[in-house]
């Protein structure tokens, strides 16, 4: 095992007695504190078992965001449309990828023009 990986596990688990869990929310700002890669970190705790990835689909955060403030009957026809693009429906294929928006963020394949309209 990596010593900074080692180092990691040693600061994340010293805080955490037996039968305790560790949610993703709480291991990653202790693990960039200490400048190492949180995905190793969370590799082991999962193979131990004590790993509770908490973290949102970033698609969901985003979807809220372009959703805020449409009116209920636009909303949940465009909600329900976004869905099938990114999930796939009965007749369709979900899309594949999408473009990156930050650094932990994904969207869907859309239209430009709904993503203005939005």
């Amino acid at each position: 095992m990596h010593d900074n990986v080692r180092r990691a596990l040693t600061v994340v688990l010293s805080r955490h007695t037996a039968g305790d869990v560790i949610r993703y929310s709480e291991l990653f700002p202790t693990v960039r504190a200490l400048g190492i890669s949180v995905e190793r970190v969370a590799e082991v705790l999962t193979a131990m078992g004590v790993l509770i990835d908490d973290r949102r689909p970033s698609f969901e955060a985003w979807l809220k965001r372009k959703l805020d403030g449409l009116g209920d009957g636009i909303r949940a026809e465009t909600e329900h449309w976004l869905r099938t693009l990114h999930q796939g429906g009965p007749r369709t294929k979900a899309r594949k990828g999408g473009h990156r928006l930050g650094s932990h963020e994904q969207r869907p394949a859309h239209p430009p023009d709904l993503v203005t309209a939005l």
